[in-house]
């Protein structure tokens, strides 16, 4: 069987060889199991803005996961960080969470979301404003507030809890669902 993921990122790749290979353990330990990697276009903002932008960013990426490696596939994996704006009477919050989602060649969709972080309202306005293309990690690490703009989310829970950590188990949920 073979797992696509539509995507190289370091993080995304470690967090699921670790997803998989806990689920396992609960399957057929023996079940022979592929996982290739390609990167794929999301086809949205490099900062989505919104949580249904990041789920079509998420689903552009398995579908085209699913087109690079055409009947090989049985299934295809899209992750898609955004922030998305909540609104509480007078306040306004941004949280940072992915979408996951497993598309299988049998035709079902499994999706799943990651825990969600605050990140600063004033850098999400900054990286919305004129024609920025920084992500707010990106911004964060500028200003010195994150060590790595591809996981701000440690030094933001001070080590408690890694983007990698937060993607293991949507990951979980989505690959516990497709092999099933």
């Amino acid at each position: 069987m073979k797992i696509v993921l539509g995507s190289k990122s370091k993080v995304k790749k470690e967090a699921i060889e670790q997803a998989l290979a806990e689920v396992l353990e609960m399957f057929d330990k023996e079940r022979d199991i592929e996982l290739e990697f390609v990167e794929v276009e999301s086809e949205v903002a490099p900062q989505p803005m919104s949580g249904n932008e990041a789920l079509q960013g998420a689903i552009s990426r398995a579908e085209n996961a699913f087109q690079v490696f055409s009947k090989e596939a049985h299934i295809a994996i899209g992750i898609e960080n955004c922030v998305h704006r909540f609104v509480n009477c007078n306040f306004e919050y941004w949280i940072d969470f992915a979408f996951v989602v497993a598309l299988c060649n049998t035709g079902f969709t499994f999706i799943s979301t990651s825990s969600g972080i605050l990140f600063p309202t004033e850098l999400v306005y900054k990286s919305r404003s004129g024609h920025c293309q920084v992500t707010c990690g990106q911004m964060m690490k500028d200003l010195d507030m994150v060590k790595n703009s591809k996981d701000p989310h440690s030094d933001l829970t001070l080590g408690a809890l890694s983007r990698k950590e937060s993607l293991i188990q949507p990951l979980k949920v989505v690959l516990i669902q497709a092999l099933s």
